[in-house]
């Protein structure tokens, strides 16, 4: 903590007494922007203007977030975002899209109750709805379903490239197709700068990297297609308690695995 903070953190009648959060702009988390080979272009609320200009001229830009890096773009532009599959070579797969707001959802997909529950929820995973026809998000974020993913900001940083570029941004996990996120810069550069303009970086270390859950809203509960961020490694409750600890190990590549205890079980 600076000295400011060190004060208002140890002052009874301040508000920010014992508060573990507190930061500010001279020791909270600082926020640059690279170029390509480096280069800081810009760093605090500069660096977020930048990012909302590339993302305004139809760039890719490389954000860190709390679990890794995302690759962002406009997501109502189809030259954008097939530059976007063509570097991660990610042909078809479906983009996830970031928005504002429910409103700003409801503009774009048919958002029932359960969906609305799991948009809203402070899991904020990627929520698979109905594409509203008069949508305009570039059709190349999903070729040939009728679905899109969307979901709401999970951190600050969402909110403040949302408020200057006032539109929806694909927010994917940066990465080549069938890769783990990367969530180190200096580990994964090189592959960063193949796919993106600009990278966002900040100061905070990602201990332990994750990505984002994907669901689909149902009645009772959502079904996962991801499992991750916001929901592991919370327990489920089982119906009934096992009489032994199990361990259940999927035979795929990209596997799950599980451990049962009593009457809970753990799902990475």
């Amino acid at each position: 903590l600076c000295p400011d903070c060190d004060r208002e953190y140890h002052t009874p009648d301040d508000r920010r007494f014992h508060a573990e959060a507190t930061a500010c702009p001279s020791c909270g988390p600082e926020l640059s922007l690279l170029t390509r080979s480096g280069d800081e272009l810009a760093r605090g609320d500069a660096a977020i203007d930048e990012v909302v200009r590339a993302l305004t001229l139809g760039q890719i830009v490389a954000v860190q977030g709390i679990g890794g890096f995302h690759l962002a773009c406009d997501a109502r532009s189809e030259k954008a975002v097939r530059a976007l599959r063509d570097r991660k070579r990610r042909a078809r797969k479906p983009l996830a899209v970031l928005v504002a707001s429910l409103a700003g959802a409801e503009k774009h997909a048919v958002v029932g109750a359960e969906a609305r529950d799991l948009l809203e929820s402070s899991a904020r995973p990627i929520v698979v709805l109905r594409r509203r026809g008069d949508s305009t998000l570039a059709d190349g974020l999903a070729p040939g379903s009728p679905m899109v993913g969307l979901m709401l900001p999970s951190t600050a940083l969402h909110v403040l490239l949302l408020d200057g570029l006032d539109a929806p941004m694909v927010m994917t996990s940066a990465n080549f197709s069938g890769e783990p996120i990367a969530y180190r810069y200096a580990e994964s550069r090189g592959d960063l700068v193949r796919i993106a303009d600009a990278v966002l970086v900040h100061d905070r270390e990602i201990v332990s990297p994750c990505d984002d859950s994907v669901a689909l809203p149902a009645p009772r509960h959502p079904i996962f297609l991801r499992r991750a961020r916001g929901y592991v490694p919370h327990s489920i409750r089982l119906q009934r308690p096992v009489r032994h600890t199990v361990l259940a190990c999927g035979g795929e590549w990209g596997n799950t695995i599980c451990i049962a205890h009593g009457d809970r079980a753990w799902v990475s």
